[in-house]
């Protein structure tokens, strides 16, 4: 009985350096999805507002030539953010969900050295409706298999964390089409007042 105590101490002793280290991934991961977005949103700000002013100053009607050269711009730094963006998004998502397990056995192992109850048994993930891909670990840390069960509070964070990454990634799409729109509609068809 003693050497199963000291085993599961020894296997909380070895997740805390680990954990810490998700922690920090987590963070850096979680920053730079918002450091792209934010910087996303003020490029495409400045190609609008430079539109804008472009479709303001010109009065000819040669403006419907040259719409393509900021909707080009725009297109492509659209594709560049939003391949940099899914790749630190998901990431993220994989080293949070990584974490969160690492921190729910954490929780199981503290219970049953409080209580010394049985060992812990082996069960595949899987089965709780997450599939094994999405457990893939980007780094130098090895592959993690989970032993427990996923606790309701930590199913309802994967939830919500999908829900807000979907929802996110659908928002800046939206602006995306609009400000594309617009680019085309400011060139091609003046501000309104000419048309």
């Amino acid at each position: 009985m003693m050497d199963n105590l000291q085993q599961r101490n020894d296997i909380l002793m070895e997740s805390r350096p680990i954990n810490s280290r998700l922690e920090n991934r987590v963070r850096y991961y979680e920053t730079m999805a918002m450091k792209l977005a934010t910087s996303y949103i003020v490029f495409q700000g400045l190609i609008l507002h430079t539109v804008s002013t472009l479709s303001l100053s010109r009065k000819d009607h040669c403006k419907s030539k040259t719409w393509w050269a900021p909707f080009a711009i725009s297109v492509l730094s659209s594709v560049v953010f939003f391949m940099a963006f899914i790749d630190h998004i998901t990431r993220y998502y994989n080293t949070q969900y990584e974490l969160d397990l690492r921190n729910t056995e954490q929780k199981a192992i503290d219970m049953q050295i409080q209580e010394t109850g049985p060992s812990v048994h082996s069960i595949n993930v899987g089965s709780t409706g997450e599939s094994s891909s999405g457990r893939q670990m980007f780094g130098r840390l090895p592959p993690y298999q989970y032993r427990g069960t996923l606790t309701p509070e930590v199913v309802v964070q994967l939830y919500k964390r999908r829900f807000y990454i979907t929802m996110t990634i659908s928002i800046l799409m939206g602006f995306t089409g609009a400000v594309l729109s617009a680019c085309r509609s400011f060139l091609c068809n003046g501000t309104g007042s000419e048309v």
